[in-house]
């Protein structure tokens, strides 16, 4: 039936992304986690330590922490299991980032630029071969 040459490449891309946050975005992500308050799973659990920590705080406290950054002093969250035995804990700084940077995810791309850095696969299939 023939043959089909098959190209497989992958590229080095940088994708640029911008997204802001203030302080009304601030205050639904402090309303989404209140809303784990009686999650039975360890993420819902985890989500509500985060709440109960974070909301202590006003937005502008918490740029004055991502400006000012303080490793040493700036709030943590605790995070336990279910026997209350200790797992982990969390900068509050880093979790704010991180939720900011889930949102940048879902941005819109702006820019991109390529690399000259890619691999690429050749390979031969007869016909049958690709259904």
């Amino acid at each position: 039936m023939g043959k089909t040459l098959q190209l497989t490449r992958n590229e080095l891309v940088w994708q640029t992304r911008c997204n802001s946050w203030d302080e009304t975005d601030y205050k639904k992500y402090v309303e989404w986690l209140k809303g784990f308050e009686h999650s039975d799973q360890r993420w819902g659990r985890y989500n509500y330590a985060i709440y109960n920590v974070i909301s202590a705080y006003t937005w502008d406290e918490i740029v004055n922490m991502i400006e000012h950054r303080d490793y040493d002093n700036e709030p943590k969250v605790q995070f336990y299991a279910e026997d209350d035995d200790y797992i982990s804990s969390e900068s509050i700084v880093d979790i704010i980032k991180d939720a900011i940077r889930e949102d940048n995810y879902n941005c819109n791309i702006l820019d991109e630029e390529y690399a000259d850095d890619f691999n690429e696969q050749w390979g031969v299939k007869a016909n049958d071969e690709q259904r």
